[in-house]
């Protein structure tokens, strides 16, 4: 035996023939001894390892040294390490180290695009790291948000040098910057807004006109499978969807630098909002305060910052590279099909080759990794295609069609217990074993009445354990093998309607045995019709590793039972046993046997069923709740085997006859198929992500327009509007330079009102003692000198008195 490089090795005191002779069951030789004149033991063994059947036993060339020599090697090879495996070895407890290979799907990184993102992100911490080490020595601690109108005032209170610097500078009117201006942000002006809302428009009947085109045509254009060129498609949307993020991040970064100048100027508020701004808050807390103090228009810009938050990323992903199948019709001709074989005694060797070696795939039947010999499908069998020759042959290309399966379907009764004479006996040799006779009488179809016999033994161990589970096949009245005999029908063995049929019954007994009892705690009787039926099947082929086209294993055929017919012409039920036939032609189910005592006599077909080698427990024979699960693995493990049998022996060529008939007269059908073929890549526009983009992107056009109809009407009906704001003369450009803030705040009141060491007072203790205040944006008088000044100032001052606001400041919602 082989032995591992760098293992030990490790004698074992084993006969190792003795073990093959009682491991090779009698389907594949079994090594028995002969007489001189007929092979057994290794050399038939061999032959049927290698799928070779041999008619003459008695070949001359089979008795030779090399013969006998290459057989034993080769059968001591093929089944040595199994034996070992099931009959040397023994239970340890040991630990190992292996490795399994998993594969999995992963993300993975563009190199180009990693390398650019790189190298941009490095760029911009070189420039945050330059300005951080030159302005360095600028830096200070400020006391109060120098962003603020109230840290400003604190600011400009505590360092009156610096303010009077700045008064000095300036070179107009300290108050006319701020009360006559007419300044408008850029990008809440009308002539902006009105080319940015038709902009918006266009890019939405853009998105709608593309997306038609994507389903009516499949895809906007071809992409090539390799190359980068649909990276472009995506890039474009994804830019041009952040231009319109950046439009409305800067509407919102304008309404939100005004926000506490607006609310200055409409209505009184507390040194709590003064201390605010919206330019510092995050935004979810600039979303909160606007809400808070009902400012509708940093509520409305906020939302829209949100939902256009995610207009790059859903644009990004709005076209996809999709295979998308094109459908070619085309006429596929059947070559074979299905007629009756003759079964000889000289072509009998070569039956039973085929029955061997279908058996194992009975035992195999519940593993996945069954491959299913080609033409065929678990219990269904198709005709050979023909037709594509001048088709491509590649993997992106499969064809599609429905073809008629034949399939051996049975119709099953139940029997009632009193169909049978049941009677019980047993006898005793070493031990007591017992037997259940099954008698069954019927009408002959000359008239006669006649008796089927059925023996059933149960288990050796019965005696002893009380009980035994058994199982058996009994002959039926409706196969003329069975019956000609008891009739005397006077069918001689040779003769058609003996040996074939194209229909076959089998009655299915199975139950359990009480001792105590004397009698049976269960017993099922079922008696199955098995013929040919033709039902309409939807198959798919895909191309196979040498070229040709088979069954996709992972789209496995759909059979249409509603279509299911009778097969025209009938053909022969194939023979899986010795049941119908008088010679030896081999059996389908394999020579298995439960090692459970509680197992009596148990037909191949059901030991197939029990576990290990099938799903079912050998109670499972006792239980009535399971006589519909043993059932049904009977009647498709006979289907399975029929249709692997019809696929080697009942196939015909279409100039081939059957042991019966002539082919078809006028030919077999053209089958109508569709060639699919998936290698051509479109590029798919997402309709989902679409309409997301076009209902976010209509919003943002909606409040654009509403906005410039709103400037239109306001002067005209003098109406306020709601989620609007007047800014237009609100505040000069730069107002958030601190000469700007000079300007607005020189001559205030509010500075008086204030505490001094401000800084050392936590923001609560500051509201707290300034809570009474309320201020104002707009034009104050003093008594005393009946000077004017544009400031923000505190109400209720008898020495300061507010007069209006500023021009083109009106009261709005």
């Amino acid at each position: 035996m082989t032995v591992i490089p760098g293992g030990s090795r490790r004698t074992v005191n084993a006969d190792l023939w003795s073990l093959l002779g009682s491991s090779i069951p009698e389907t594949v030789g079994l090594w028995a001894g002969s007489g001189t004149g007929t092979i057994f033991g290794p050399i038939i063994t061999g032959f049927q390892f290698n799928g070779k059947g041999t008619n003459n036993d008695t070949d001359p060339s089979l008795f030779t040294n090399d013969v006998l020599y290459d057989a034993v090697m080769n059968t001591s090879s093929i089944l040595g390490p199994l034996i070992g495996h099931y009959r040397l070895r023994e239970k340890s407890d040991s630990q190992t180290t292996g490795t399994t290979i998993a594969t999995i799907e992963r993300l993975t990184v563009n190199q180009w695009v990693s390398l650019s993102m790189t190298a941009l992100f490095f760029l911009l911490a070189v420039l945050t790291v330059i300005v951080l080490l030159r302005y360095r020595k600028r830096m200070s601690v400020w006391h109060r948000d120098p962003a603020t109108i109230l840290g400003s005032m604190l600011f400009f209170r505590d360092n009156m040098d610096l303010s009077n610097n700045i008064m000095a500078s300036q070179s107009r009117s300290l108050d006319n910057e701020w009360s006559s201006c007419e300044f408008t942000p850029l990008v809440l002006r009308t002539w902006t807004r009105v080319p940015i809302s038709v902009l918006v428009l266009a890019i939405i009947g853009g998105l709608y006109y593309t997306l038609s085109v994507s389903k009516t045509q499949e895809g906007l254009a071809s992409i090539n499978a390799d190359g980068y060129l649909h990276l472009l498609w995506t890039s474009v949307p994804a830019l041009v969807m952040l231009c319109v993020t950046l439009y409305v991040g800067c509407c919102d970064f304008a309404y939100r630098g005004l926000a506490t100048l607006s609310s200055l100027s409409l209505r009184p508020c507390s040194a709590r909002f003064l201390d605010m701004s919206y330019l510092d808050m995050m935004g979810l807390r600039a979303l909160y305060w606007s809400v808070r103090k009902c400012v509708w228009a940093v509520t409305l810009s906020q939302l829209l910052t949100f939902l256009c938050a995610f207009l790059t990323t859903l644009a990004s992903v709005m076209f996809t590279v999709d295979p998308v199948p094109s459908f070619t019709n085309v006429q596929l001709r059947q070559t074979t099909w299905f007629g009756s074989r003759q079964m000889t005694l000289n072509n009998a060797g070569s039956f039973a080759a085929t029955r061997d070696s279908l058996s194992s795939l009975v035992l195999r039947k519940g593993d996945g990794a069954l491959t299913y010999p080609r033409n065929t499908y678990d219990d269904l069998v198709f005709p050979v295609l023909d037709g594509l020759q001048g088709t491509e042959v590649s993997p992106n290309i499969s064809i599609q069609l429905s073809v008629p399966a034949a399939k051996l379907a049975p119709t099953c009764v139940q029997l009632p217990a009193s169909t049978y004479n049941i009677t019980f006996r047993n006898y005793t040799e070493e031990d007591k074993f017992f037997e259940v006779l099954m008698v069954e009488s019927f009408d002959c179809p000359n008239g006669n009445r006649a008796k089927l016999l059925g023996i059933i033994s149960m288990s050796s161990a019965t005696n002893r354990l009380g009980r035994s589970y058994f199982s058996d096949i009994l002959e039926s009245p409706g196969n003329t093998y069975s019956i000609n005999g008891l009739c005397k029908l006077g069918l001689n063995m040779s003769a058609s309607d003996y040996i074939y049929s194209p229909f076959r019954f089998q009655t299915y007994v199975w139950g359990e045995f009480n001792k105590e009892r004397n009698d049976l705690d269960h017993l099922s009787i079922w008696r199955c019709n098995y013929t040919w039926v033709e039902t309409s099947t939807k198959v798919s082929l895909s191309m196979e590793s040498d070229g040709i086209y088979i069954l996709d294993p992972e789209k496995p055929p759909e059979p249409d039972l509603s279509t299911t017919k009778f097969w025209d012409p009938p053909f022969d039920v194939p023979h899986f046993d010795y049941q119908f036939i008088n010679f030896q032609a081999g059996d389908a189910f394999p020579t298995v046997s439960l090692n459970d005592p509680l197992a009596g006599s148990m037909e191949r077909q059901f030991t197939v069923l029990i576990e290990p080698y099938g799903q079912l427990p050998l109670s499972a024979l006792g239980d009535a709740s399971q006589e519909s699960n043993v059932l049904d693995g009977l009647k498709h493990n006979l289907g399975f085997i029929g249709a692997q049998l019809a696929n080697l022996e009942n196939r015909f060529g279409v100039t081939e006859n059957s042991r019966n008939r002539p082919p078809p007269a006028n030919g077999l059908p053209l089958l109508e198929a569709i060639i699919v073929d998936r290698s051509r890549r479109r590029l798919v526009q997402n309709p989902t992500i679409t309409y997301i983009l076009m209902a976010v992107l209509g919003l943002v056009a909606l409040c654009n327009i509403m906005a410039v109809l709103s400037a239109a009407t306001r002067h005209l009906s003098g109406i306020p509007r709601l989620f609007d704001m007047e800014v237009k003369g609100l505040a000069p450009d730069g107002f958030h330079s601190m000469a700007s803030m000079v300007n607005l705040l020189q001559g205030s009141n509010a500075p008086s009102y204030l505490l001094q060491s401000v800084h050392l007072l936590s923001k609560g203790d500051l509201y707290s003692r300034v809570d009474d205040l309320s201020f104002r944006m707009g034009w104050f008088q003093r008594t005393q000198g009946q000077t004017r000044h544009f400031t923000v100032g505190v109400l209720g001052d008898k020495e300061f008195v507010y007069l209006h606001g500023g021009k083109g400041i009106r009261d709005t919602i």
